[in-house]
């Protein structure tokens, strides 16, 4: 059964990640193994890989976003109110603002400005370096 971690735990979520990544080196090798020297639990080991994974990549997502902290936070006016893109080291404007108009459902008009004036702001704060 999955565990509940608290996103906001760095630490518990490292501890996770690492408990999930041992579990898919163990699928890797039982995956090796013919089918008929298998027990039940090892079956049901080998068939949770695609959840595993899935959990894995996305408590790996979330650990990268506690580790990189926002060096700017932008809000952004929309019909639905006021939403927020982080902006991250290492981050690509364009990027985000692909992702942010296709969750939000903007028009992908927006996305070149909405980078532009992002980039902008970055490099008024000293944050983004001109190129």
């Amino acid at each position: 059964k999955p565990r509940v971690v608290d996103l906001g735990d760095r630490e518990a979520v490292k501890r996770r990640v690492r408990a999930l990544q041992k579990k898919l080196r163990e699928i890797e090798k039982l995956r090796l193994c013919p089918d008929f020297v298998l027990d039940h639990l090892q079956r049901e080991k080998l068939a949770s890989e695609d959840e595993v994974r899935h959990s894995c990549r996305s408590l790996e997502r979330e650990l990268d976003l506690l580790e990189r902290l926002p060096l700017m936070v932008f809000d952004v006016e929309t019909e639905a109110g006021v939403r927020y893109i982080e902006y991250r080291n290492g981050d690509n404007c364009l990027q985000l603002a692909v992702r942010f108009c296709e969750e939000h459902g903007l028009d992908t008009e927006l996305v070149e400005p909405l980078a532009q004036h992002m980039e902008q702001k970055l490099r008024d704060q000293a944050i983004l370096q001109d190129p």
